[in-house]
């Protein structure tokens, strides 16, 4: 049920309800606009929401399912809690992936072992409730202290036992069963005492930047007494001179030659304002952005509008107003609505597409006919009178669409497009809705509502509610069940008296001082299932899967594992930890207890800090132990007395050992240390603490040749530096020296060669040439490569060419300065640089001749200052030209960028010069000979005043005509009174006609949008919902209109309203005289049924009279009298029987009389005799 409606052929028992509702699969339901059910018993609820999955639920608007996830249980602190409701077999979504909505009133469910119910936000509060309360006991650790300060260590917190280079900590033993190990070391070294690491100290460098070669160029340019000057102030002064062999210009600013101009004027375009001067003269017309004004008095404001033709105006964005005299003033208002044509109506929708400004060949007093159109074929054509007539000439008006429930009560009314009313009082004013039941209502602002039940009320688009008084009041608001009500979009109410809330975004909770966050934390709307005070439990509720990312419901199993963990989790953070000594008897530390760690004897020394956020316990011993004359290590073991450590055994000789060495050991050793001596020595070099030290660890020379030359070594004496080479010196940090007697003496510097030498590194952030300062990148070096030294410099070879831009730090090679010399010496010795005087002049005066401007000379040679020639072969180019006076007296050279703005004002009005008038052709030029004509295009005429002809050989020749494209033709007058066809309207206008072709070769306007006022062109669109909302005549079999038949097409007939009573024979009759008639024959019928029936009655009647008659038993004694009475009954009716008898007394013969009396009041008698022999 619903405007498009579908069940498809493999869905049997499908119910689709809704705008566009499909059911696809058997069982399916779907309800709401673009609801969609593609699954076996699969039930979509809300306004495009899909079920996918069988048996399953989406409910709300656009909510979507996914596969059932079984999930069988969790695992908390090592423990497995297994849930019910683990075999899912189907899914209720209330929502989308990050559309999820929040399910309120939920009452709480049942925790147990067994439970399948959903749970409600304070039965999971009273969960965290007594988490924070395990937590507590929890956190509370246990306390450690050295007698005066003391700690706390948390769970999972770890304290550190640690002694010094003379007493070992060891923990020793297994998980829960620990043991801490203080035992004394093998060598212990007495009144010592370790400080940590050798500091070293480094005085620094100071870099100087100092100041960089200034390179300066002077201010000062070429100034020519008497002749052309150029200087930087005053650029080139060409005295009043004509300048020759001007070439085309290339970039802005270059100056202009009379050739360029000529050839780049506009073709093919012209206006004849008949020589008085009038608006738009300066091409200002067109004020509107990207706008175009073409033609006397043309006015284009509005954002890229256009306005063609005498007095045209264009002040609506993206309009059009063609033709003298057109304004194009339609607001952009897009919209929808109907049009009364007599009694029946033309839809029109301008909501569909971008509506752009309106196209007007008039105003609102002065039309044009647009003429030469072709047929329209598409929904946005305009369509052409022969099309209107022949629309026209197969209509006849129809009625009201589909059907209204039959009731005694007021009538539905079914007011919204494409509705559906269905019972007494029912409204459905919203479009496409759907409204069923004893007034139920869908309001207008409620397209695509749904209200199915008695007084059900929708108020919202693609609302939906079922039941008696249920009201949605949201857009897409769903309320199922008695009295429900939804009021906020999207939400869902469940159940009789359901409300909804606002959906409630909760980020996520704060557990034990740690902050979690949730998944579907911002919900667009709700699922109520209750009220408040009046919530319900939702059972069978499958186990929602427990992660990060869930948004699936938790059922009270799950809930339950949750809290059996809590139960353990409290067991166990209240049991404390256990501490013994030598295996002895252990005591059991509670949460927030003490242990208290002393020394009596003051041998060993026990502290407690926090180091890295981590509680310690340091053992130690103090510098003066007391432990008699000596110590003895174990049985027979090593005896440290003041005398030294003796009887100690081998140690262990390997990587790994820690093994004390005895004298033995240490004897064996200087042997080998005395062959490897001499060998180490060639190699290493000095291998003193100190010369390593000083010089850094290495290998002499690193397969230096040092033939011939002293032994020596590489000095990498600087932090991080490198030394390679003979006697190399890196002796600043991280420097890097490599070669003979190489230097690097500043950080991170690096000497290449030998002899080589760093210096401190100086930035050079810019320079100044002319009075113009350039930025360099790279302008704060770190350090210097240096490659020989001062006066011992080097070549760097085979550089790749380095990338010239403003940010390259690369190095340039000898071809990239070549090049920067070849463009600067063209400069030659005009201008040269002495400490900012100009010198040299004598010979940069003679050199000027072949190098500088010059007036040309006369043939006595004497200047002639009338004439200046300039010498290159194809023109000289002349930049940096300062704009010239423009004035009516002015002898000022023009630039490049006065004639640019010249040439975009030219530009306005033609396309030699302007991107958006262009014309290719070598045609004849436009010839606008009407007053305030305009004509564009090679061979267009524009003949008549204030015409417009726009394109190539387009002619208007009707005064306020308009001929666009090609050889269009505009001759129609304005109708200048006449009246128009079909509508026999008189129209004032004098306006010629708008013309888009010529008689034979018409053209389609395309993209037309559906007029709204009675001047607007029509599109197909609208002339075919004329022809789709009305009745047409059939056509015979040539295609002609057939007036002798209409055939309706309705799918199961079509009712026509408004039909007045038939009069003549051949008139139609409408459903009251046919009614009338019904009445007049039903009443005759009830009379016939009526006689018919009475006459049943008595039959019947008699016939039970005549049973009751026959049951009256008579006299059979003779000589004997009888008296009897009988009772019958048949086809309802029933009767009584009254006889009489008498037989004579020799018993042959009898008499009898009996009296019968009906239940239809009918009354009878009679009588007999009878003999017998």
């Amino acid at each position: 049920m619903g405007n498009g409606a579908i069940v498809g052929q493999m869905a049997p028992g499908g119910t689709a309800i809704g705008n566009n509702a499909e059911v696809l699969l058997s069982d399916g339901i779907a309800f709401g606009t673009n609801a969609r059910s593609e699954a076996q018993q699969g039930i979509a609820l809300g306004a495009g929401a899909t079920v996918s999955h069988d048996q399953s639920v989406a409910l709300g608007s656009n909510s979507t399912t996914d596969e059932p996830v079984a999930t069988q249980g969790i695992t908390l602190i090592g423990n497995d809690y297994s849930f019910a409701g683990t075999t899912p077999d189907s899914t209720v979504s209330v929502g989308s992936a990050g559309n999820e909505r929040t399910l309120t009133n939920v009452a709480a469910g049942r925790v147990s072992e067994t439970s399948t119910d959903a749970i409600n936000g304070s039965q999971l509060f009273a969960s965290n409730q007594a988490i924070e309360e395990v937590s507590a006991a929890a956190n509370a650790g246990w306390n450690v202290t050295d007698g005066t300060n003391a700690a706390n260590i948390g769970p999972n917190g770890e304290v550190t036992f640690t002694g010094d280079s003379n007493l070992t900590v060891a923990q020793t033993g297994i998980d829960d069963a620990g043991e801490v190990e203080v035992t004394l070391n093998r060598d212990l070294d007495l009144d010592s005492v370790t400080a940590g690491n050798s500091e070293l100290t480094n005085a620094g460098l100071r870099v100087d930047d100092g100041s960089g070669n200034l390179t300066t160029v002077t201010n000062d340019g070429l100034t020519i007494a008497g002749g052309p000057s150029i200087t930087a102030s005053g650029g080139i002064d060409a005295n009043n001179q004509v300048i020759r062999n001007v070439g085309a210009p290339v970039n802005e600013g270059d100056a202009l030659n009379l050739q360029y101009f000529n050839e780049n004027r506009a073709r093919y375009y012209s206006v004849n304002d008949g020589g008085t001067i009038g608006g738009n003269f300066n091409n200002d017309g067109a004020t509107g952005l990207n706008a175009i004004a073409s033609g006397v008095d043309a006015s284009a404001s509005g954002e890229g509008a256009v306005a063609m033709g005498f007095g045209a105006n264009a002040p609506i964005r993206d309009s059009l107003a063609l033709g003298s005299g057109s304004i194009s003033d339609r607001a952009l208002a897009p919209e929808s609505g109907f049009i009364p044509v007599g009694s029946a109506t033309i839809e029109y929708n301008t909501t569909d597409k971008e509506l752009l400004g309106a196209i007007s060949v008039g105003d609102s007093d002065s039309y044009r006919q647009i003429i030469n159109v072709a047929d329209g074929t598409e929904a946005q054509d305009a369509v052409t009178v022969r099309q209107l007539q022949g629309a026209i000439g197969s209509v006849v008006d129809t009625g009201t669409k589909y059907f209204h429930a039959n009731s005694k009560a007021p009538d539905s009314l079914a007011a919204g497009n494409d509705s559906i009313a269905v019972g007494p009082t029912t409204v459905t004013n919203g479009d496409n809705g759907i409204g069923i039941g004893n007034g139920a209502i869908v309001g207008q602002m409620a397209p695509g509502g749904t209200a199915i039940g008695d007084s059900a009320e929708v108020l919202l688009s693609d609302g939906i509610a079922f039941g008696t008084n249920a009201r949605s009041e949201a857009q897409q608001g769903i309320a199922l069940g008695a009295g429900a009500t939804v009021s906020h979009d999207q939400s869902v109410a469940l159940g009789s008296n359901s409300t909804t809330d606002e959906p409630v975004e909760t980020q996520g909770i704060t557990l034990i001082g740690n902050d979690y966050s949730f998944a579907g934390t911002t919900p667009t709307s709700t699922v109520s299932v209750g009220s408040a005070g009046n919530e319900r439990t939702i059972t069978n509720v499958a186990a929602g899967r427990v992660s990060a990312t869930s948004t699936d419901a938790i059922n009270g199993s799950q809930l339950f594992a949750s809290n059996q963990a809590i139960e353990e989790v409290s067991a166990t953070a209240n049991a404390g930890w256990n501490l013994s000594v030598e295996d002895g008897d252990a005591s059991n530390v509670a949460p927030t207890g003490e242990v208290n760690l002393l020394s009596d004897d003051g041998n060993i020394l026990i502290t407690q800090a926090t180091v890295n956020d981590r509680e310690e316990v340091a053992f130690g011993l103090s510098d003066d132990l007391s432990i008699g004359n000596s110590l003895t290590v174990g049985q027979d073991g090593p005896v440290i007395s003041n005398e030294g450590i003796t009887n100690l055994a081998e140690g262990d000789v390997s990587a790994d050992s820690k093994d004390a060495i005895n004298g033995s050991q240490l004897y064996a050793t200087n042997q080998w240390i005395e062959v490897l001596e001499n060998s180490v020595t060639n190699v290493v070099g000095d291998g003193s603490d100190e010369y390593i030290t000083n010089n850094g660890l290495g290998i002499r020379y690193v397969r230096t040749n040092d033939s011939g030359l002293a032994v020596s070594d590489a000095f990498a004496q600087g932090q991080g530096s490198t030394a390679v080479g003979y006697e190399a010196v890196a002796s600043a940090d991280r420097a890097l020296a490599m070669g003979y007697d190489a230097i690097a003496s500043h950080q991170g510097s690096v000497a290449l060669g030998e002899g080589a030498r760093t210096a401190a590194a100086v930035g050079t952030a810019s320079v100044e040439i002319a009075g113009q300062t350039y930025q360099f990148a790279g302008a704060s070096p770190v350090a210097t490569v240096s490659v020989g030294s001062v006066g011992a410099e080097r070549t760097v070879t085979n550089v790749a060419a380095g990338r010239v831009s403003a940010e390259s730090t690369d190095a340039i090679n000898g071809s990239q300065l070549y090049a920067t010399n070849q463009a600067v010496g063209s400069l030659g010795n005009r201008v040269t640089t002495v400490e900012g005087d100009i010198s040299n002049i004598t010979n940069d005066l003679a050199d000027l001749d072949n190098r500088a401007v010059a007036y040309d000379r006369n043939d006595d040679g004497s200047v002639n200052y009338n004439t200046i020639s300039l010498e290159g072969d194809g023109g000289t180019k002349i930049t940096n030209v300062a704009p010239g006076d423009i004035a009516q007296n002015s002898s000022d050279a023009v630039n490049g960028s006065q004639l640019w703005d010249v040439q975009n004002q030219i530009t306005n009005i033609e396309q030699g010069g302007s991107k958006y008038f262009r014309a290719n052709s070598d045609g004849p030029a436009a010839d606008p000979q009407g007053t305030d004509s305009i004509a564009m295009g090679p061979s267009s005429v524009a003949a008549g005043d204030r015409s417009v002809a726009s394109g190539a050989g387009a002619q208007s020749t009707a005064d306020g005509s308009v001929a666009l494209g090609a050889d269009s033709v505009a001759d129609r007058e304005g109708m200048n009174g006449e009246r128009e066809r079909f509508s026999n309207e008189s129209v004032a206008s004098t306006q010629g006609a708008v013309s888009v072709g010529s008689a034979g070769n018409e053209r389609q306007i395309t993209n037309v949008a559906g007029g709204t006022q009675d001047t607007d062109a029509v599109n197909v669109r609208q002339l075919d919902a004329v022809q789709r909302g009305a009745v047409n005549y059939d056509r015979d079999e040539d295609g002609n209109v057939d007036y002798s038949t209409v055939t309706l097409k309705g799918d199961e007939g079509t009712t026509i309203t408004n039909v007045a009573p038939g009069i003549n024979a051949n008139d139609a009759a409408n459903v009251g005289q046919l009614n009338e008639l019904g009445r007049r024959f039903e009443n005759e019928i009830v009379n016939v049924h009526e006689r018919i029936d009475s006459v049943e009655r008595n039959a019947n009647a008699g016939s039970a009279s005549a049973i009751a008659a026959s049951t009256v038993p008579q006299a059979w004694m003779p000589g004997k009298s009888m008296v009897g009475v009988g009772a019958g009954t048949y086809g309802g009716e029933s009767a009584v029987s009254v006889g009489v008898s008498r037989l004579s007394d020799n018993g042959r013969w009898v008499i009898q009389g009996k009296v019968t009396g009906d239940s239809q009041s009918n009354f009878g008698a009679g009588i007999g005799a009878g003999w017998h022999w």
